[in-house]
């Protein structure tokens, strides 16, 4: 399902919903609302670095094999890696 606030577009999903804050040709900004309990399927990454930044509440994020709590006003760097790909997920307590 897919709405619209402040011209900005809302997608929603099983997990909680997106929306594109901005775009270039070499960047996106992405706000994430993660329903608690909720979790983002597991991605790799191979051909760009990714800043997470926890707004409000408590994220468990799972980077390769290491599994941190990242509080909110923490972020952490989901690496670029040129062959095997950094793996990430993220889910809100």
């Amino acid at each position: 399902m897919q709405k619209q606030i402040n011209s900005k577009l809302i997608v929603t999903k099983p997990w909680g919903a997106y929306c594109v804050l901005d775009q270039g040709g070499a960047y996106k900004v992405k706000y994430l609302d993660v329903s608690p309990g909720q979790r983002l399927s597991l991605q790799s990454h191979l051909h760009r670095r990714e800043e997470w930044t926890v707004v409000k509440g408590v994220a468990t994020v799972t980077l390769d094999d290491e599994i941190v709590q990242v509080m909110a006003g923490a972020h952490i760097t989901v690496p670029k890696q040129s062959s095997i790909g950094s793996k990430i997920k993220v889910q809100r307590c």
